[in-house]
């Protein structure tokens, strides 16, 4: 017997394609109106923080779990990328769906760029006693991350609590919430500063 070329799934896609066609263009209408929501994230935190001169955004690309990053131009980077402030698994693929990681905040410091990556979390946590509030040290220290994660935490919103300011009017309380979590992390930028200055 003859394998088929389309399963089950397939076939029924096929016979419903002007349906799909219509949902894949509002998706990817969605995908773009998301996109423009991190762009005025990333204007939001250039206006508060102008050191941060370097950001990129990887949304909706199917090859990485979507987020943002801030940093500055003089920190080094390792292809194009900057170790810095990130916001990621904000994806709308992994933020809508309860079997993904949870969206998180943190500072990458890639260990490919040579730095002493213990030595860097132990300023990056003795930092935290004089630059965070209590409430703040809580948030950022009480969860670890991998080696290349001196600091990392998963946001304390709900997946439905980010949707909900996400969908809400021009999404504000969304684009705030975010700023919020990378005013938090910006707090480290001095002592990133040393960790980070290129070498002359």
């Amino acid at each position: 017997m003859a394998k088929e070329r389309f399963n089950e799934a397939e076939r029924y896609l096929i016979r419903q394609w002007s349906s799909a066609r219509l949902l894949e263009e509002s998706m990817e209408r969605v995908r773009e109106k998301y996109a423009e929501v991190f762009e005025r994230i990333a204007e939001s935190v250039k206006a508060q923080h102008d050191e941060l001169d370097w950001q990129r955004a990887y949304l909706t690309q199917f090859w990485g779990s979507g987020g943002i990053g801030f940093a500055r131009q003089n920190w080094r980077a390792l292809k194009g990328w900057h170790p810095g402030l990130y916001l990621s698994n904000m994806r709308l693929e992994r933020l809508c769906s309860e079997d993904e990681e949870r969206p998180h905040a943190g500072i990458w410091i890639p260990r490919k760029l040579g730095i002493d990556l213990e030595k860097a979390r132990d300023l990056i946590r003795s930092a935290a006693n004089s630059c965070l509030t209590k409430e703040e040290q809580k948030l950022c220290l009480s969860q670890a991350g991998d080696d290349e994660d001196p600091v990392y935490y998963e946001l304390p919103e709900t997946r439905k609590q980010l949707l909900e300011m996400l969908v809400e009017g021009d999404a504000r309380r969304f684009i705030d919430c975010m700023v919020s979590h990378i005013d938090i992390l910006a707090k480290f930028t001095p002592v990133l500063d040393k960790i980070l200055a290129k070498e002359k």
